[in-house]
């Protein structure tokens, strides 16, 4: 069902223009499909759960940077994935990396706390994050993102940590340090 309805929704967006970057949202009952279309390129990401702008932004970037790698294996494309797999994994692992790659540090600035906190408040993890990071912080003036997780008990649901980690970059609370 759900990749019948995935191939109906590309199928309305088939008279867009391809050299315009496309991106749709599908929400099943217990997954979503983030779709995004440019040239002869479709990127499809499954998650648990709805995507956020930020992931939005990244998979156009991605998917930006894919086309061009790639553009004349995919005019050459007959249905053979191992070529393309083995171009793919590198570049996916240097975007990854450079997404992620970089020193952090907690906002300084006491007024985008304080706002934030006002208007969107914090939920318990965020604020167990934020309690942790500015302890660790008293050792080093930056940190990576990877590290993180760490400061948490084994039990500590990891995917659940990386989303409050997301939610606290979005809200301006955790910032990458500018070089």
């Amino acid at each position: 069902q759900a990749i019948l309805t995935i191939g109906n929704s590309i199928a309305k967006g088939e008279s867009k223009d391809r050299d315009k970057l496309n991106i749709i949202e599908l929400d099943f009952k217990y997954f979503y499909t983030l779709i995004c279309e440019y040239k002869l390129l479709r990127t499809v990401f499954i998650l648990k759960e709805k995507s956020s702008e930020r992931l939005k932004r990244q998979m156009r970037m991605l998917t930006r940077m894919l086309s061009k790698d790639l553009q004349e294996d995919l005019a050459k494309f007959k249905g053979d994935r191992r070529n393309i797999k083995n171009q793919v994994d590198p570049i996916l692992n240097d975007f990854i990396e450079f997404q992620y790659k970089g020193p952090f540090t907690l906002n300084k600035d006491l007024g985008i706390f304080l706002k934030t906190k006002k208007e969107h408040g914090f939920t318990s993890r965020e604020t167990s994050i934020i309690d942790e990071l500015r302890s660790y912080s008293q050792k080093t003036d930056s940190f990576e993102l990877g590290t993180i997780p760490n400061l948490f008990s084994s039990e500590e649901n990891k995917d659940l940590i990386i989303l409050a980690i997301e939610s606290l970059i979005e809200k301006k609370i955790i910032i990458p340090i500018s070089k």
